[in-house]
């Protein structure tokens, strides 16, 4: 990752994520009762085991060898949270390191009611900071009612609404790509994490236009349209205080990725995080009979079944989670993997993504920022591969390899706004990345641009 910074100028994160020692507090879920090769579902004698061992503090939940099923009885929606810091997930391997403990998803997960493409995932994170089916962020100051039409039957449209992170303090000084230190106007109230938010001070979107690029926003950007009217915070980065310098002074754990400018009022907002979340050395599975249809086209299926084969059969969500990782996984059978939603600092390595082909196969969603993904073997096509929607920035991806016997053509996706008041991803960088045949944008056209600019791809191995 030093190199990559070195080469592209670009700040990124630390790809070592800092675990806690949970050594102290190991459990065998076998002592609980939690036992493989049963047809009984453990769903939730094992979300009792991480809640108790959450309330003590952390610590290991260890899985030994075998199959183990969740969520068996359709409409039940049962899936594991991870709700406390300090919680790792582990199953068994053999001498090679491969996984022996499988988790087998029984039934679908899909929430279609509001957002069904944020419905859970076998493994959800920070459920009860961010309930799945709401988005998080930084509202419009000005905001006016309105839904956002979806041109998939399988979608209800968003009806705008999202949960904020409280207002900590102003920024009083300009500050230059690169730097850490930021002058604000009381640093009394800033927490560890933070979100650092710029907004449009014009009619006509001076910061998104500057985002994005261009001096003219297109008729057809409806969302980028709304930006200057509506005050918009385009400009939102999920980031770490390193420390609390004096009064009005603090010092970021990451260099920015681009200047702060008080033509654009900057301000920080307290933002509450999960810490040291992982899951490792797993194998999940599920039992979706591999119908998949891209949004249901041709159109002679329900709005249920396009919402289970769009939405419903999702492995892991990693959710407001700082320095998480993901490590050691195969990932069968799913139509969406890995999502990294509104995260910070969190390393996905050593991943198999195998099965019937699916929706999205690893997505950076909303602001998830500074974080690192190596070592994925895509053994199965996805509609939208791999790429971001929202304010995802300063993310790196390499070692990353399409090798799927269908031969399907896959893409480097990006998704444009994401919701009203953020913006496309940027600073985002591919490195070392095989069998991919375009970068595009798969968003509906209100959403367009799909990315911002500085997304860089180097040593790129396509037809």
């Amino acid at each position: 990752n030093f190199r990559l910074t070195w080469k592209l100028d670009i700040p990124y994160g630390n790809t070592d994520a800092v675990h806690s020692d949970t050594g102290q507090n190991w459990t065998n879920v076998r002592e609980h009762g939690v036992y493989s090769e049963s047809e009984e579902d453990v769903t939730e004698r094992v979300q009792a085991i991480i809640d108790r061992i959450g309330e003590n503090g952390g610590g290991t939940v260890f899985f030994p060898r075998g199959t183990y099923l969740f969520n068996t009885l359709k409409g039940d929606k049962k899936f594991l949270q991870i709700n406390y810091s300090n919680i790792t997930l582990e199953g068994e391997t053999d001498q090679d390191g491969n996984p022996l403990t499988q988790f087998v998803c029984c039934n679908d997960l899909v929430d279609g009611s509001r957002n069904p493409w944020l419905s859970p995932f076998l493994i959800t994170t920070g459920e009860r900071l961010q309930p799945s089916n709401n988005f998080w962020g930084l509202d419009f100051r000005n905001r006016r009612e309105m839904v956002i039409e979806s041109s998939s039957l399988s979608d209800p449209g968003s009806d705008g609404r999202i949960l904020t992170p409280d207002f900590a303090t102003s920024v009083t000084g300009d500050a230059a790509k690169g730097e850490r230190i930021i002058h604000v106007a009381d640093s009394s109230n800033i927490g560890q994490y933070i979100m650092l938010g710029m907004y449009n001070t014009t009619d006509d979107g001076n910061l998104i236009r500057d985002i994005l690029g261009t001096d003219r926003l297109r008729d057809e950007w409806l969302v980028a349209n709304r930006a200057g009217k509506e005050s918009a915070p385009s400009f939102q980065l999920l980031t770490r205080v390193e420390r609390i310098v004096d009064s009005t002074t603090i010092e970021l754990a990451f260099p920015l990725p681009r200047d702060i400018s008080l033509e654009y009022e900057p301000a920080i907002f307290n933002v509450s995080m999960l810490e040291n979340v992982a899951i490792r050395n797993l194998r999940l599975s599920s039992r979706w009979n591999g119908l998949f249809r891209h949004h249901g086209v041709p159109l002679y299926y329900s709005v249920g079944e396009i919402q289970a084969m769009d939405y419903g059969w999702n492995a892991i969500n990693m959710k407001r989670v700082a320095n998480g990782s993901i490590d050691n996984v195969i990932i069968d059978n799913y139509t969406n993997p890995v999502y990294v939603t509104d995260s910070l600092n969190c390393d996905v390595r050593h991943l198999a993504i195998r099965g019937y082909d699916g929706h999205q196969g690893l997505k950076v969603y909303c602001h998830a920022c500074y974080n690192h993904f190596s070592d994925i073997r895509f053994l199965a096509h996805f509609a939208d591969m791999l790429g971001g929607e929202g304010n995802a920035y300063c993310n790196t991806f390499e070692d990353i390899e399409y090798d799927s016997s269908s031969f399907k053509p896959v893409d480097f996706d990006f998704h444009g706004f994401s919701e009203g008041p953020m913006s496309p991803p940027a600073y985002n960088i591919f490195d070392d990345v095989e069998g991919f045949a375009h970068i595009q944008s798969a968003a509906g056209i209100d959403m367009l641009p799909g990315c911002a600019q500085h997304n860089r791809w180097v040593n790129i191995v396509t037809e």
